[in-house]
């Protein structure tokens, strides 16, 4: 029997303080098969994409993004073969 997954999405993050909290962002919680994620910044620019459920470390094209805001659009696929889909902001700080 498996459960439906269960899901928290920060809604800010540091990746540039190097101190191994928050450095990375992406969907958190239970029962987490696997996550696509796009990220977007304020023009519209897709600055990140992932369908392995890897997290986002805060850069593009191998340099670090500006700090601010940055709009997401996560799919989590739970072990029983459901997806809830998620838009929202996330915001980096220093």
């Amino acid at each position: 029997v498996h459960q439906n997954a269960t899901v928290f999405i920060p809604n800010s993050f540091t990746p540039y303080n190097h101190d191994g909290l928050n450095d990375r962002f992406g969907p958190k919680g239970l029962y987490i098969k696997n996550y696509n994620m796009q990220i977007y910044n304020r023009w519209g620019e897709k600055v990140y994409n992932t369908n392995s459920g890897k997290p986002w470390d805060g850069t593009f094209e191998g340099q670090p993004v500006q700090h601010g805001i940055y709009i997401y659009y996560i799919s989590v696929q739970d072990y029983n073969g459901n997806t809830t889909r998620f838009k929202g902001n996330v915001t980096i700080f220093e």
